[in-house]
């Protein structure tokens, strides 16, 4: 007898997904493919910790799936760790004005809340009760060492605090760094609000004295015993069983939760926490972080002993080929229609046209693809434009993906704006320059055609964005700008969120930001002698592609 097949439809609402891998969950498990990058990250004899990617790579779901996987697993998000406090704190904001180095601090307290977390987990403390009884435990067991004694006495301290929210042990370490400091340095801080006011209630000779005194306090400040408590950790019976493993793990870290400037320094210190806890072989950190912030983490916080090669072994870059994105895609329609059709087996070519077999046009897929960052999110915001197109449909025709386009390419612009809203706050001033623009070019043609026009639009602009500081400098005398130097970091701001690629030479590849360099310098911008505008913004911006482009239409009866 024949099972009868239900007709494929493409049902109102039909998505292959969210674009947030929070919101994407009844999908992401099903759907998630486990790459090489995942296997790296959940290896603690893997030093690779820091999930690395643009926007929409892939890193919280990656950090959502090993949540799901690791059972002895404790989930971070700074949103929730009262930094804030630390920003608002009166002495320290002093203390830094007296040039102490706070990165000390920093690093004390992400190795306090990481111990302790790692402590809760392997414990299960939940309360006073379970906390005093696993400590006595403890103390009876190293009662004759008198290095893991003193370790354990640090952990003591913080008394009915331990087991409480991470949020409050953060204001506790803050508060009694705070109390050292100001009973060291005997200043009512209350008079104390700004730079201006600190330098006028202390003299320069005050200013020396009080910085020594600092520095020694927030050096001091309990870092020899946190190291150990980490010693402490290597215990087999604390964290030092290899058949046990445990894992924290970091999202948000680039969401708002602290300052530019104060994220940055704690987001250093955490990296150099991370290093740090690769002694403890059961243990392992792993934090999500996108590459832009990670390079403004570099230049905020570089120092005379700042060694960029040093993290290398840390960063694991989340690259998708066009092979990975395809099961991907595959995957997610396959679950979804099994919903609706759960005796058949939907896959991406079954609802999308078939290219005429001597035609040797584009497929589909090679299309919408060619349209992306090659990311995960760009390809299921296509898909899911496709649908809604569709909607009501059995097949989708050239048509609905020309359609859907349209508002993808409008979205990717916007994304990208978004995306790059605190590094370049004029982009949609700045992508202007390239509307109506043939796909190839060179720099002479912008110059010729485009610049006058958008320089005067960007004298509108943010003056934190660089193209709008460079056109501001144009109309001031003691600057010596030139038109030429605001091309040159027109180009680099368009290179480096992935719209243009370029050529320095023309015996080289096409370069792009997505997968090559991640940005250019004024060198290169300077050298740049062709230029190729991203296929993903074509229609947004109305760029006329090359006559030997193969379109979609061309390739299909």
């Amino acid at each position: 007898m024949d099972i009868e097949v239900n007709p494929i439809r493409l049902k109102k609402h039909t998505k292959i997904g969210e674009l947030d891998a929070e919101s994407d969950k009844a999908l992401l498990s099903d759907c998630f493919i486990e790459s090489d990058e995942y296997i790296s990250a959940k290896d603690c004899a893997n030093p690779k910790s820091i999930a690395l990617g643009r926007v929409g790579s892939g890193k919280s779901a990656l950090i959502l799936k090993l949540k799901e996987d690791c059972e002895k697993s404790v989930y971070l998000d700074p949103q929730t760790l009262s930094f804030h406090y630390i920003e608002n704190s009166t002495i320290l904001q002093f203390v830094e004005q007296l040039d102490v180095n706070l990165n000390t601090f920093f690093k004390l307290l992400w190795r306090h809340v990481l111990v302790v977390e790692l402590l809760k987990c392997r414990f299960k403390i939940t309360d006073s009760l379970k906390q005093h009884t696993i400590f006595d435990t403890l103390a009876k067991k190293f009662s004759s060492n008198e290095k893991k004694k003193k370790a354990l006495s640090y952990l003591q301290e913080w008394g009915e605090k331990f087991w409480e929210e991470t949020e409050l042990r953060v204001k506790e370490v803050t508060r009694k760094l705070e109390n050292q400091l100001g009973g060291a340095l005997s200043l009512d801080f209350s008079e104390i609000k700004g730079e201006a006011n600190a330098k006028r209630v202390i003299s320069e000779e005050q200013k020396n004295e009080l910085s020594q005194r600092a520095k020694r306090i927030v050096n001091d400040a309990q870092i020899r015993k946190l190291g150990e408590v980490l010693e402490l950790l290597a215990d087999e019976d604390l964290l030092g069983d290899p058949q046990k493993k445990f894992y924290v793990l970091i999202d948000g870290l680039d969401d708002n939760w602290a300052g530019t400037d104060t994220r940055c320094r704690l987001i250093r210190a955490l990296i150099e926490e991370i290093k740090t806890f690769r002694q403890l072989d059961s243990v392992k950190i792993v934090v999500a972080l996108r590459r832009d912030l990670l390079a403004l983490v570099y230049d905020k916080t570089r120092d005379s002993g700042f060694q960029e090669e040093k993290y290398e072994a840390l960063l694991l870059e989340l690259n998708w080929t066009e092979s990975s994105l395809k099961s991907l895609v595959n995957k997610r329609v396959t679950a979804v229609f099994e919903r609706q059709y759960s005796r058949q087996r939907i896959t991406f070519d079954d609802l999308f046209p078939t290219p005429k077999s001597s035609g040797g046009g584009v497929t589909p897929f090679d299309y919408m693809i060619q349209r992306t960052l090659r990311r995960p999110r760009d390809i299921i915001q296509f898909v899911n434009e496709t649908f809604k197109i569709a909607s009501d449909k059995s097949k989708i025709s050239i048509n609905d993906i020309r359609k859907a386009e349209n508002v993808y390419s409008e979205k990717r612009i916007k994304s990208l704006q978004e995306e790059w809203a605190d590094i370049y706050p004029s982009l949609d001033i700045t992508v202007e320059i390239l509307r109506g623009a043939p796909s190839q070019l060179n720099p002479e043609y912008i110059k010729k055609y485009k610049l006058e026009d958008t320089i005067t639009k960007l004298w509108e602009g943010n003056p934190t964005d660089p193209c709008v500081r460079d056109a501001l400098k144009l109309g001031d005398s003691t600057f010596n700008a030139t038109r030429d130097d605001i091309l040159r970091t027109i180009i680099q701001t368009l290179y480096q969120v992935g719209i243009l690629g370029i050529k320095t030479d023309s015996n080289d590849a096409m370069c792009w930001a997505w997968k090559d360099q991640p940005k250019i310098s004024i060198g290169e911008a300077s050298r740049c002698n062709r230029i190729k505008i991203h296929r993903m913004v074509w229609q947004a911006l109305n760029v006329i592609p090359d006559s030997n482009i193969s379109l979609l239409q061309d390739s299909y009866p």
